[in-house]
């Protein structure tokens, strides 16, 4: 047998990115047949079908033409249209064109450095900051970590379920704008938001029935719920400095100044 033909014992073969359990894995997963943008205005698209190759829409006075196939291969398209899909159901669709093309420019790296679609592969593509080298940089990082959360809900072969482990250690991209509070794809995870409510719960039980709190047991209280609220991160609310408040309005009483 030749090297060309050889597999490895997940059912790899070297010059395949998709594994056997793979492809079939992407054949099952679900894919609406139509997709509902529920923030669209009164002149954006608000159905689109994904029976269709190209899916065009206008959104946010921008119109998109979203090629799902792009590539010769129909596990690659298949892929693309899911985490497209998904990318709507979870958020909103004024970034699914650039999530889209994302996952396109992963796949031609995946080939080009001959690796396989895994999570050791894909976490150590993060960890090493290669994503910077990628058209979109940050946006590209983000788009990563969107896909391999929405695969880890299905136990994707090579993925598995407890993705998010392997993220939290991983640095974000730096950003030292503003903007940066607005990032609605550097947020906290829903299974991590799940953790911190169901802590919180515990904690208020446990107040109620008279058990003492130390004050640092207090502050790490509000700095997780302000995440659970926020959906930020320690680090995001690290930056939120004074100078970020702006005053609005000043009210004189009795001699007394009062900021609102």
């Amino acid at each position: 047998m030749s090297s060309d033909n050889m597999a490895d014992l997940n059912g790899n073969s070297r010059n395949e990115m998709f594994s056997t359990a793979q492809k079939t894995a992407i054949e099952e997963l679900p894919v609406p047949k139509k997709l509902t943008f529920l923030a669209a205005g009164e002149f954006d698209t608000k159905t689109i079908k994904t029976n269709s190759d190209v899916w065009r829409y206008r959104y946010s006075g921008k119109s998109y033409g979203l090629y799902t196939n792009r590539t010769s291969c129909p596990y690659k398209n298949k892929l693309i249209k899911f985490i497209s899909s998904q990318y709507v159901i979870d958020k909103l669709p004024n970034k699914m064109y650039n999530v889209a093309n994302d996952i396109y420019h992963l796949f031609a790296w995946l080939e080009d450095h001959q690796q396989q679609f895994s999570k050791k592969n894909l976490i150590a593509l993060l960890d090493r900051g290669e994503w910077s080298d990628f058209p979109s940089k940050n946006l590209q990082f983000y788009s990563i970590v969107f896909m391999l959360r929405t695969l880890s809900k299905h136990d994707f072969p090579s993925i598995g379920d407890d993705i998010e482990d392997s993220l939290v250690v991983i640095a974000r991209p730096q950003n030292d704008s503003f903007l940066i509070y607005q990032e609605t794809d550097n947020v906290i995870s829903n299974d991590t938001l799940n953790l911190i409510l169901n802590g919180l719960w515990a904690m208020s039980r446990s107040f109620d029935e008279g058990f003492l709190f130390e004050t640092t047991h207090l502050m790490d209280a509000s700095i997780l719920g302000l995440e659970y609220v926020t959906g930020a991160r320690p680090v995001q609310l690290d930056k939120l400095v004074a100078s970020a408040l702006k005053e609005d309005t000043k009210v004189k009483k009795e001699k007394l100044d009062v900021t609102l």
